[in-house]
Formats: C-alpha cells, sequence, structure tokens
C-alpha cells in the first residue's frame, strides 16, 4: 500500500539521481580522453561500471526483472561499448 509506493518513489529518486551520477562519470571519462590520460579514463570506466551495477539494481528494484528484458538493459550495455572509445 502506501509504505510500497513511498519505497518506489525513493527508489526512482535514487535511480535519477544515479543515472545523473553515471551521465557525470562519462563526462569525466570523456575529458580525461581527451587530454590524453588513459590512467584516470580507465579509473572513471570502474566507476562506470559499478554506477550502472546500481541503476541496473535500482530498476530491478523498481520495476522487477522483466523491465530489464523488455526496455534494453543489454541495449545500453551496447550502447556504451560504442561509445567507450570515442
Amino acid at each position: 500500500g502506501r509504505r510500497r509506493r513511498q519505497l518506489r518513489r525513493r527508489t526512482r529518486e535514487a535511480l535519477r539521481q544515479d543515472q545523473r551520477e553515471l551521465q557525470e562519470l562519462r563526462d569525466r571519462r570523456h575529458d580525461e580522453i581527451r587530454e590524453g590520460d588513459k590512467r584516470e579514463a580507465r579509473d572513471y570506466q570502474d566507476k562506470i561500471r559499478d554506477k550502472r551495477k546500481e541503476i541496473h539494481n535500482d530498476r530491478r528494484e523498481i520495476y522487477g526483472n522483466d523491465h530489464d528484458r523488455r526496455y534494453g538493459w543489454d541495449r545500453d550495455r551496447r550502447h556504451d561499448r560504442d561509445h567507450d572509445h570515442d
């Protein structure tokens, strides 16, 4: 009931925050690559991977397991791979 709705709302807010943080990490990684600092870029890649796992878990908590298959957890991963070496 009400408690579950509050939990979902809080989890959705956490998901949005994680998505913003993921974009910031991607931007920083891109800056490091542009500046030629491969070691820093690798560190950001590790942080990005961890953040994506958090987002995956948040989505599973909110929507259940079917959501990721339907809405493209794998598609997101393919998209990331396409841009990892910009």
